[in-house]
């Protein structure tokens, strides 16, 4: 099977596992597959640069550690981060964050 191929299936599965997660399906992304996707996807030194920013700016350490990577990839990347976490408030402006609000 081709790689663009193989990308096409993965990607279908993953928007099918996202539907299907909106009727109770549950759903999750593994924290080892998302480490690799944002070491594969980012600049290194630029990324570095605007996470220890952030981390510096927000006085954060320990379990802030994992947030402020997440939040500092989504920055980096122009992208919109979205979650149940409202800690992200604190790290991310409203229109880089979608906050769910879990019933």
């Amino acid at each position: 099977m081709s790689h663009a191929r193989a990308a096409y299936l993965k990607g279908r599965r993953t928007e099918e596992a996202i539907s299907a997660s909106s009727t109770g399906a549950s759903f999750a992304l593994m924290p080892m597959a998302l480490a690799s996707v944002l070491r594969l996807v980012t600049r290194p030194k630029i990324f570095q640069q605007a996470l220890r920013r952030l981390c510096l700016d927000k006085q954060l350490a320990g379990n802030g550690l994992p947030d402020a990577w997440l939040a500092a990839a989504a920055a980096h990347r122009g992208e919109r981060l979205v979650t149940f976490d409202r800690h992200f408030r604190k790290l991310l402006t409203r229109s880089q964050l979608t906050l769910f609000v879990s019933a």
